[in-house]
């Protein structure tokens, strides 16, 4: 499943699923998972704004959390704290008037940045970033702020 509109764009799939949409191109490497982008300036798309968040979310469950059989459909037991979130791989190439001067960082659950992540490139106006959830310096991360 994909959504594709000029402020938000992303995929909805299975491990290798992958979209080419009007401004963001994304592939799911490893595991199954959302990946999208979107603009964090109201009056700006995502090939013109200067601040976007990357959102890349896998599965989350409860400790101790119990199900039926491998599809998860029938839950026996919620469990409890702590959530824990399936790290995964994801590729993502941004068309952005920006891209050679945009700068990639992980975020914290409140938000606050964690750490820098290097580009794959930023050549002729497409930022591309693979991302490794589960290498990030500073602990897995599910969001990520690509700004000036």
């Amino acid at each position: 499943m994909t959504v594709n509109t000029p402020r938000f764009q992303g995929v909805c799939g299975e491990a290798g699923a992958s979209a080419k949409l009007n401004d963001v191109s994304v592939k799911l490497l490893r595991t199954r998972g959302i990946a999208s982008v979107a603009s964090l300036q109201k009056e700006k798309n995502i090939s013109e704004a200067e601040r976007l968040l990357i959102v890349y979310a896998t599965n989350a469950l409860n400790s101790g959390m119990t199900f039926a059989d491998e599809s998860m459909r029938k839950c026996l037991h919620f469990g409890g704290n702590p959530t824990l979130v399936e790290t995964g791989r994801f590729r993502v190439e941004i068309r952005n008037r920006n891209a050679e001067n945009l700068k990639l960082y992980s975020l914290r659950m409140n938000g606050a940045r964690s750490g820098e992540i290097k580009p794959v490139s930023t050549a002729n106006g497409v930022f591309v970033a693979e991302i490794d959830t589960a290498k990030l310096p500073d602990g897995p991360a599910l969001y990520f702020e690509l700004t000036k």
